[in-house]
């Protein structure tokens, strides 16, 4: 049985590396 905070965890996270990841595209775009 996986718990639904795992689930909320993974989502969650991903969320940041979607975040992250676009910080650093306009930041390259930008220099």
């Amino acid at each position: 049985m996986i718990p639904d905070n795992q689930i909320y965890i993974a989502i969650f996270l991903s969320l940041i590396n979607a975040l992250l990841a676009l910080r650093l595209g306009n930041v390259l775009y930008n220099s």
